[in-house]
């Protein structure tokens, strides 16, 4: 979101147009109903329609609901901005239906706001001043800082582990993805930033893939199964939901039951220029775009998401957006969660350090003293807002002391249900459009234009306690956890242009990903690597070494430490671990080695739904070196993973198949299949080569015992 300028805005013209809108909601506060409302604007509809010979006739068939909205349109102004020259389209019904159906949106979901009227009030009060800052006091908020693995952290994770029966997921995953020019190759219709391919995978991909990590985890630790519910926030923009729901099924979900994944989807709204019009590329072409993702509560209320959740029992959420593939590395989101469930907070954040001058919300303590009492909330504050925060707190920004919101959360569903009551769409903010194509009088002219957008995290404002005077860090119902910007948030926004900054583009997600890939091998799995690279050199050469892993293979550091110890990757080596039931010790790797199981943490029957079973693909591999020419090392190969493979060595395990081997050589290409119910045991021959003898898998030839104690990592110990 971008403030707008002063200059853009046309004060004499808005405080006209708010006039205007205050006149009409005060007439029709006298009726109380529709029809009365109607009687009310008859004469002024009458007149109206015999302007626009198609308007008439949509008319004549329209609901009382359809016919209220055209008679908002005219009573404030913009009727005849909105069809001159309606008649002359080809399909002038379609045209008009479609305008009509977003203003009808916007009347119910803004209804708390006073519908389509409300929201027409508050964007033209916004553009005359992006609201105050109102609470009189702002400081650091209180944070537990998850940094550096403690006692007390390793207690939320487990805490966050054992009661994910009681979760639920929300991923608002309804963006266009326009900055980062995705477009269907067969449509050419612009694609969401869900399809967007990170390392091979879908970024919806890597979010299902986290949480089955999470679940599968539960599966090894307390023998049951747990399958967490899904909710999806959609938009209605640009097909958005269609792709969603299509690549959906085209996945099968990912493994997950197609009744435990939810979509809810979020309705466009108008643009309005900066001179009170409602925006139009031309004839009843109204411009409407997704609202913001603070919709997401009163969306999925209004919707049944809620509802839904209730019946599954569900207790508390994590909510992550799309765009944030790292945030699902190690024990963050197991942390955040457990958090929040084991000291029965209603609201969390996983905030990071900020670096100023980015474009991040700024996590802080809001205090409102009245009388005897204070009211404390944690709150975000959007960088729209930072100007009127520097004049009375420059400190918070200028000193980095308050920590950057991530719009990774965490939510108790009965607080959220709650909040509704007082604050149905939160931290409501205008977001400016630098410019788009609008007709005014029959001409095409380019015109800044805003919106109503509104922000999730700011839910927790309503989420308010009152301690006696003065505030002395009493606990509070909402938290912020502190984690490590490096290891836990890179977004993927826009295109990588070369020259300019690569901040917020798929590239340099992917190099944060190298280094906090460098940092497991090196100070956790204890492997010698090369030396982490500058992102100029990374971009330019591709990785020195790199590493790709199914997240069940931890989903926790400490776990994957022990899974994969020792070793060394020479320069431009590439090791991926698509498994999760590895023994791997003493590997060294010149080239590339994959090991990929089909089934990592479970079979998957006749309708795509994942099984979690012991049965799975399982390697145990100890001192090995492997040396073949690997991939290209080039930036753009690894980064679309779009090697040519026969050059390596690849072992590819089938459903429930195991691969034994030790103090083997391999070199050169090489490439092994083992069926489902086999066993292959590796050993070196005297000329040097590899010999495979296939045994039949009767089960498991070992698996791991898991120790863990609240306080404590788990302790893995391999039984034969």
């Amino acid at each position: 979101m971008a403030s707008l300028s002063i200059d853009s805005v046309e004060p004499e013209t808005i405080l006209s147009a708010i006039a205007r809108v205050e006149k009409v909601r005060d007439a029709l506060a006298l009726y109380p109903n529709l029809k009365k409302r109607l009687l009310w604007m008859g004469p002024q509809i009458d007149g109206a329609m015999d302007r626009y010979v198609q308007v008439k006739k949509f008319a004549l068939q329209a609901s009382e609901e359809q016919l209220y909205i055209l008679g908002l349109s005219i009573s404030v102004g913009q009727f005849d901005h909105l069809f001159q020259g309606v008649d002359g389209l080809k399909k002038p019904q379609e045209a008009i239906a479609k305008l009509v159906s977003i203003l009808v949106e916007t009347e119910r979901f803004y209804a708390p706001l006073g519908g389509l009227l409300g929201y027409y009030a508050m964007v033209l009060r916004l553009l005359l001043s992006d609201e105050s800052l109102f609470a009189p006091s702002y400081s650091p908020p209180p944070c537990t800082d998850m940094r550096s693995v403690t006692q007390e952290v390793w207690h939320w994770v487990y805490e966050g582990i054992r009661r994910l029966p009681e979760t639920a997921e929300v991923y608002t995953v309804g963006g266009a993805g326009d900055r980062l020019r995705l477009v269907d190759p067969l449509t050419k219709e612009p694609m969401p930033v869900a399809q967007l391919e990170f390392c091979s995978k879908p970024l919806l991909e890597w979010l299902f893939r986290d949480l089955q990590a999470k679940e599968y985890w539960y599966f090894r630790t307390f023998g049951q199964h747990c399958s967490v519910p899904v909710v999806l926030m959609t938009s209605a923009e640009k097909n958005n939901d269609f792709y969603i729901a299509r690549m959906g099924e085209k996945f099968r979900w990912f493994g997950k039951a197609n009744g435990s994944v939810r979509r809810i989807v979020q309705s466009l709204v108008p643009l309005i220029s900066c001179d009170g019009k409602w925006v139009c590329s031309g004839p009843a072409e109204l411009m409407a775009k997704p609202g913001g993702h603070g919709v997401i509560w009163k969306l999925a209320q209004d919707q049944g998401a809620l509802h839904w959740l209730r019946e599954q029992n569900v207790e508390a959420l994590i909510i992550r957006q799309i765009n944030n593939p790292l945030a699902g590395l190690d024990h963050a989101l197991s942390s955040l969660l457990g958090t929040g469930l084991a000291q029965q907070k209603k609201f969390g954040f996983a905030g990071i350090e900020r670096i100023p001058g980015l474009a991040e919300g700024l996590l802080v303590l809001k205090m409102k003293e009245r009388q005897s009492q204070v009211e404390c909330s944690i709150s975000n504050i959007e960088y729209t807002k930072f100007a009127s925060l520097s004049q009375e707190h420059p400190e918070l920004l200028e000193d980095a002391i308050c920590p950057a919101n991530t719009n990774t959360l965490f939510a108790n569903l009965r607080s959220i249900e709650e909040a509704l009551y007082t604050l149905p769409i939160p931290g409501v903010v205008v977001n400016a459009k630098t410019c788009v194509d609008m007709v005014e009088g029959g001409v095409s002219t380019k015109r800044p234009a805003v919106r109503l957008e509104s922000t999730m995290q700011n839910i927790a404002d309503a989420i308010v306690d009152t301690h006696p005077r003065p505030y002395t860090g009493q606990p509070l119902s909402t938290f912020v956890n502190l984690y490590d910007r490096a290891s836990f948030f890179s977004v993927t926004k826009k295109l990588f242009q070369p020259g300019q900054s690569a901040l917020e583009t798929p590239e340099k997600c992917f190099y944060d990903w190298y280094l906090a890939c460098t940092k497991l091998l090196r100070d956790h799995c204890l492997f010698s690597i090369p030396d982490p690279m500058s992102l100029d050199d990374f971009l330019q050469n591709g990785p020195s070494s790199i590493l790709f892993f199914h997240p069940a293979l931890g989903p926790f550091w400490e776990v994957i430490a022990q899974k994969v110890s020792g070793g060394q990757l020479a320069e431009g080596s590439e090791l991926e671990l698509e498994i999760a039931e590895i023994y791997l010790r003493n590997l060294k790797l010149k080239g590339s080695l994959r090991i990929l199981a089909e089934a990592p943490t479970g079979h998957l029957d006749e309708h795509g739904v994942r099984h979690f079973s012991n049965d799975v693909g399982r390697a145990f591999l100890t001192n090995i070196t492997v040396e073949n020419e690997g991939v290209q090392h080039t930036f753009a190969s690894h980064m679309n993973r779009a090697h040519d493979r026969a050059l390596g060595a690849t072992i590819w395990l089938e459903g429930a198949s195991e691969v034994v081997g030790d103090s083997i050589h391999i070199r050169g290409p090489f490439e092994l299949s083992v069926p489902h119910g086999k066993r292959a045991r590796l050993t070196q021959s005297e000329d040097g080569g590899i010999l495979v003898n296939l045994e039949e898998y009767r089960g498991p030839s070992w698996m791991y015992d898991i120790q863990w104690e609240d306080g404590k990592p788990p302790i893995l110990t391999p039984r034969f």
